[in-house]
């Protein structure tokens, strides 16, 4: 939000100065800055009940946790690529029905909310990005890591295992 600050500061002051280039009065200068800072925050609000609003709804047809604290959100903006991205919302289901379940909600649910998804993810390993997203993060490590059923050559896995487990 800072960066966001900055540049409408920037372009506030070069409207002012571009109309009235002879009258520099602070105040007068300052006003389509503050302008553009409050509708900056105004959206941020709309954003973060926006996300609140989400994360309840999904907790009324997921069983598993659904998590939005600065410290969990923080975490999963990053995966071992050297991007940055911040999800609204994790998810950490506890079966397939949960996932089923999450799917289903965000087909219904695309017109409520701006640019919604899921990126599945586990160890977030990934060196391209792929395991960070702006929307909803399904990691799968916390509950469904385990080693379903092993016959002969063939192992059945829940998509949380990690390889180093699975070993």
């Amino acid at each position: 939000i800072n960066t966001e600050i900055r540049v409408a500061f920037t372009e506030g002051l070069k409207e002012s100065l571009e109309k009235n280039p002879d009258e520099v009065v602070p105040y007068k200068i300052m006003q389509p800055a503050q302008d553009a800072i409050e509708e900056i925050v105004l959206e941020r609000l709309r954003l973060f009940n926006n996300q609140k609003s989400m994360k309840e709804a999904i907790q009324k047809i997921f069983k598993g946790d659904v998590e939005d604290s600065e410290e969990v959100l923080a975490k999963y903006s990053r995966d071992a690529s050297p991007l940055l991205i911040r999800p609204k919302v994790v998810v950490f289901p506890k079966d397939s029905a949960d996932v089923t379940s999450l799917v289903k909600w965000v087909s219904a649910n695309k017109d409520k909310y701006k640019d919604l998804a899921i990126t599945a993810r586990c160890a977030g390993t990934d060196m391209s990005g792929a395991a960070i997203g702006e929307s909803i993060i399904m990691d799968f490590s916390r509950y469904m890591n385990k080693l379903i059923k092993f016959e002969g050559d063939v192992i059945t896995v829940e998509p949380g295992m990690f390889y180093r487990d699975f070993e």
